[in-house]
């Protein structure tokens, strides 16, 4: 176990190799987050940022770098840090140290630091990490409104079968808290052009549904009536019972991917938009892409998702159910690849929680089931 220091005095710190050069840090088990200071100053950010108490004592925001290569000894991991021009040193904090499996062991003698005696791709890291660099970065969905608009798609016509009446049902009240609660979805929507202000023959009444958290509301917009007036199509959406069934025999590695806002990256043609009308603030807006609760969305994504995935050269099979995609591999170096390959073909115009994401593991849960189930698959025991 190597040595830090031999006098307690001394700040531990540690030799860290960012992008092929060597900086020091101290560290921090204090700390929530690692950081970087002016060494930083030419790593790539991403969007996410942490308010904190910054060194001067005042509240900041300070940004994320992207996932970055650690190197500390023989040990490479691919980890966010917080960037401040400001900070006096760079910090190791408990999410780099917990990530390294690091041992600090403090003795009359000084203070020794180790990390895991593993190779790189052993450490307890988020495998999803190791892959960023090597995925086009535009595939990643930074908020709940980033939406992606799928290149592969056309335009959306729909038909109303003969005779049919038109519905037009105005929006019952809605308390103030339900309207603030989803102002930021109709406003981050509408930023994303996936609803416009309207003026349509119909009108169907939303509702917003406060989630478990008790903090946002969920945008709900029952369609039963549009469904009931368009012409029917032959569902192709699989089921998921049956789908799992097709999981080969030693398939031993998983990748799960979780599409945000699918439906909303296929278009709907203008002259169809008008059935999707509901009522906000005393104004008519329309989607103008597939959405939500609409009956023909799952199986129109899913027929041009496969169609999206279905061309590429991997040895893995994959099985799509609506917005999710189990990969299912028989080694992990397998599964690493062709999930790398599945993740860059969804860069062409699909939004991937990356969040949600689980990569390369010998257990996967999802694959959503109507009403909200999942289903756990697992490699069989060795």
């Amino acid at each position: 176990m190597p040595i830090l220091t031999q006098r307690p005095q001394t700040e531990p710190t540690v030799n860290v190799t960012v992008y092929s050069r060597q900086h020091q840090f101290m560290i921090d088990t204090g700390a929530t987050y690692s950081c970087i200071g002016k060494d930083g100053a030419n790593l790539p950010l991403s969007p996410s940022k942490i308010r904190t108490i910054g060194f001067s004592g005042k509240k900041q925001v300070i940004p994320m770098t992207e996932p970055v290569p650690l190197q500390i000894g023989k040990i490479i991991i691919y980890a966010s840090l917080l960037y401040s021009a400001d900070a006096p040193n760079n910090l190791l904090g408990r999410d780099v140290l917990c990530q390294l499996q690091a041992k600090i062991k403090c003795t009359p003698e000084g203070i020794y630091f180790d990390v895991a005696d593993e190779q790189p791709n052993r450490i307890s890291v988020p495998m999803m990490s190791l892959t960023t660099p090597q995925v086009p970065p535009q595939v990643w969905s930074q908020h709940k409104t980033d939406v992606g608009f799928v290149k592969s798609a056309e335009l959306q016509k729909f038909r109303t079968k003969p005779g049919v009446r038109l519905p037009y049902q105005r929006q019952y009240p809605l308390r103030p808290d339900t309207i603030e609660g989803i102002r930021s979805t109709i406003d981050g929507l509408e930023n994303a052009g996936v609803l416009i202000k309207t003026r349509s023959v119909c009108n169907i009444p939303i509702f917003p549904i406060r989630k478990p958290n008790g903090d946002e509301y969920r945008l709900v917009h029952d369609l039963r009536a549009i469904n009931a007036i368009v012409t029917e199509e032959i569902p192709i959406v699989p089921d998921p019972h049956t789908l799992l069934s097709n999981i080969p025999p030693g398939t031993k590695w998983f990748t799960v991917i979780d599409l945000c806002s699918a439906f909303f990256s296929v278009p709907v043609h203008p002259d169809s938009q008008y059935l999707f009308a509901f009522t906000y603030k005393n104004q008519q807006y329309t989607y103008t892409h597939l959405p939500q609760g609409f009956v023909h969305s799952p199986s129109i994504f899913n027929r041009i998702l496969a169609s999206d995935l279905n061309h590429l050269d991997i040895q893995s099979t994959t099985l799509m159910y609506v917005d999710d995609i189990l990969i299912c591999s028989k080694s992990k170096e397998q599964c690493e690849k062709d999930s790398i390959i599945v993740l860059t073909a969804l860069a062409g115009g699909h939004k991937v929680s990356k969040k949600k994401l689980q990569f390369c593991q010998q257990t996967g849960e999802k694959l959503c089931h109507p009403g909200g189930a999942r289903s756990r698959v697992a490699a069989p025991p060795r």
